[in-house]
């Protein structure tokens, strides 16, 4: 009988030195080795190594972290799941009771501004630029020299009509004395009568000469005048288009432009469909709304930077553009320190009027999902209910206005979104919608305690993003007030 060899020991030492050394296992007895390899002795592991030790004690740091920032964002304390919570346990939770209100109805736009006065400087006279009398940039004022241009042919033109008007006075004066002449002659039948009318056209024709002369020379004043181009208003002047010594071809060779900045245009449109929306508001009582030279203006800057004076709307295009299908809205904005420039793009906040008897939530009650947005309410049973709602416009204090699916009276959870489940007992206690929105406006780990973060929409008014994870994204985020 062929005896089975024994199995190697396992390495007693390891690749890392460890702190205590495994007791070497013990020896098989006779009885218990077997000619079958399938009864043969177990092979013993090598004790974990020094990195698999800190891993294990690395997971374990991070599960007890994690446990404390959601406990911190739960309120300081874990909750238990309203699911795993016994019969009668109800969740204490801060409800908003849904009221008609009265809020300001701010749209936004995206508008750009353009300068209130624009003149293109240009000659009215052919010649050779001599001089250029202002600073490229430099703000300049009505009847400030601007160009020269060479005077010398111009003066000429002047001093040759004063001439021919010095000789047409000089044969006025002559037919006036002969036609003095034949009345006295024609009196003692001395001379004809033909004689007579002959000097009289003569005389008449000599006066008309001289108003003919008169005005040539008004003419070649005129462009002499001319030859002198001056500002005609009071504004910020461009770059020298032309430069000294050349040739001007009259009004077709642009030399300059000026721009008045103060006050300043700013131009947006108003889509069809927003025209007949505030139409449609204001015959239901729902919106008042003044007149168009009654509301204000607030500009705000591409940084997020707001214009320190608001404006006026002056002009609304009375017909819509059949290309867009909008019509154009035209305000005054002052414009003292010349801070806003002829070109930019700006949003423009139209303030003035007011959204009658709306419902409003805050932003952190409302969860979003495919299926649209909704609130938790509070049903007559103290319990957590689902209630649909459709989203209107967005408020920038963070709140929503809901145009269906809330009634006043209603109860809408604002906390503890993530804990809740339909069905689940509660406790409410009703706070101020202020006192909502700056609960969760608070830092607690990274994420509000209703999971919704606060987001920015596209103009910067804060809308809201819904994931349900304190920070994620939302497909209604981008939902502002006029937004275009």
């Amino acid at each position: 009988m062929t005896q089975d060899r024994p199995m190697p020991e396992p390495d007693e030492t390891p690749d890392h030195p460890e702190p205590e050394e495994a007791a070497p296992p013990a020896e098989p007895t006779p009885a218990s080795r077997q000619p079958d390899a399938a009864h043969a002795r177990p092979q013993v592991a090598p004790p974990p190594s020094a990195i698999t030790r800190f891993v294990a004690v690395g997971l374990i740091v991070a599960a007890a972290v994690g446990v404390g920032i959601w406990a911190s964002s739960s309120g300081g304390a874990p909750r238990a799941d309203a699911t795993q919570q016994g019969p009668g346990h109800a969740t204490p939770v801060d409800v908003v009771v849904i009221r008609h209100e009265d809020v300001p109805y701010e749209p936004r736009f995206l508008g750009r501004t353009d300068s209130s006065h624009s003149v293109e400087v240009r000659s009215r006279v052919s010649g050779y630029l001599t001089e250029r009398s202002f600073e490229e940039g430099a703000v300049v004022q009505p009847g400030q020299t601007l160009f020269q241009i060479d005077a010398r042919p111009f003066e000429n033109e002047l001093r040759q009509a004063q001439a021919q008007l010095a000789a047409a006075e000089a044969n006025r004066e002559r037919a006036t004395q002969q036609l003095q002449r034949y009345e006295v002659l024609s009196s003692k039948q001395a001379a004809t009568q033909g004689e007579l009318e002959e000097w009289q056209k003569q005389e008449r024709v000599a006066a008309a000469e001289v108003e003919l002369q008169k005005v040539r020379i008004d003419a070649a004043q005129l462009q002499l005048d001319y030859a002198t181009i001056e500002s005609p208003i009071q504004g910020v002047i461009g770059e020298a288009l032309l430069d000294v010594g050349t040739h001007v071809s009259g009004p077709t060779a642009l030399l300059a432009k000026i721009e008045r900045l103060d006050p300043l245009y700013v131009r947006y449109a108003l889509t069809e469909s927003e025209l007949l929306r505030l139409q449609r508001q204001r015959e239901a009582n729902e919106l008042a709304m003044p007149g168009f030279e009654q509301l204000e203006l607030e500009v705000t800057l591409a940084d997020g930077r707001t214009h320190p004076f608001r404006g006026k709307i002056d002009f609304v295009e009375p017909e819509l553009q059949q290309a867009v299908g909008t019509t154009l809205v035209r305000g005054v904005i002052p414009n003292p320190e010349r801070d806003l420039r002829p070109g930019q793009f700006v949003h423009v906040t139209v303030k003035g009027m007011r959204l009658l008897r709306v419902v409003r939530v805050p932003q952190a009650a409302v969860l979003h999902s495919p299926t649209g947005a909704s609130v938790y309410v509070v049903s007559p049973e103290n319990t957590v209910a689902v209630r649909p709602v459709t989203l209107g416009d967005w408020q920038g204090e963070g709140q929503w206005v809901i145009q269906d699916g809330l009634e006043p009276g209603d109860q809408v959870i604002v906390n503890r979104l993530l804990t809740l489940r339909p069905g689940a007992p509660v406790t409410p206690t009703e706070v101020s919608p202020q006192e909502a929105q700056a609960e969760t406006a608070a830092p607690s780990g990274g994420g509000s305690s209703s999971g919704v973060g606060n987001g920015g929409s596209a103009f910067g008014a804060g809308a809201p993003k819904d994931d349900g994870s304190g920070g994620g994204g939302s497909s209604g985020g981008a939902r502002g007030n006029g937004g275009h």
